[in-house]
């Protein structure tokens, strides 16, 4: 399918509306090709999308409030190889784990379908955003930008509202293909969220040069919507 979308600089992915559902985007997927303007150069922007394959989908409880035991609450959700560039994503969970009902931390994993260098990483060209609805309405209030600073690996919590660093998040490489971003529920909690990869790399064949402009493949996850959180990883202020 093309779907045209005014979209941002690649590094800031398109916010979107909860629960929506379009069902041609649930055709096979096709490569969207668009002329930007980024810093007075155009810039090619190829998004590959498809619908996720939700197969390995699970939602395990343990313990109880009355209990010592934590109550562990953890979805996974697939996707194809559908993406060009090494930051296709295969694979997203989160993991909430409530000590009591003050005491909650929230966990998102990404896993590629191919291996890739943390140190190529970076905020512009190559990175992973999550994008968090905390409030329930339309919209993401919060990201998290997944990408090489200093010669180090960060996760920064950001405010969609200022553009400004909230928080600097604890980020784990978790093997060649997966990492995990850590954070309390106050800080990541959300309603719903979704993820964005981004990739572009001069000496990529597919997601290289294309007529002179640089050509940015980037993977979303799920699609289309949102992936719904349990009520454990709401933030308390947006509990009604």
């Amino acid at each position: 399918m093309t779907d045209h979308l005014h979209l941002p600089p690649p590094c800031q992915p398109p916010h979107r509306a909860p629960g929506r559902r379009t069902a041609q985007r649930r055709a096979r997927s096709l490569a969207v090709v668009m002329a930007t303007m980024i810093a007075g150069a155009a810039v090619t922007l190829a998004t590959f999308v498809s619908t996720p394959a939700i197969a390995n989908q699970v939602d395990n409880r343990a313990g109880s409030t009355t209990s010592r035991e934590p109550i562990v609450v953890s979805t996974t959700v697939t996707d194809r190889d559908d993406t060009d560039g090494r930051l296709d994503i295969a694979e997203v969970r989160h993991r909430i784990t409530a000590m009591s009902r003050r005491n909650v931390t929230v966990e998102y994993d990404v896993t590629t379908q191919r291996a890739f260098r943390v140190s190529r990483l970076q905020a512009r060209w190559r990175n992973f955003v999550i994008e968090l609805d905390q409030d329930g309405q339309s919209g993401a209030e919060r990201n998290i930008r997944i990408a090489m600073r200093g010669g180090r690996l960060v996760a920064d919590l950001i405010s969609n509202a200022t553009r400004e660093p909230i928080a600097r998040l604890q980020v784990t490489r978790l093997d060649g293909h997966s990492l995990r971003v850590t954070g309390s529920r106050e800080q990541i909690g959300a309603r719903a969220y979704f993820w964005v990869s981004t990739f572009h790399d001069d000496a990529s064949l597919r997601c290289g040069r294309g007529a002179g402009f640089p050509i940015v493949c980037q993977d979303v996850v799920p699609d289309d919507g949102w992936l719904r959180m349990d009520r454990w990883a709401w933030p308390r202020e947006f509990i009604g």
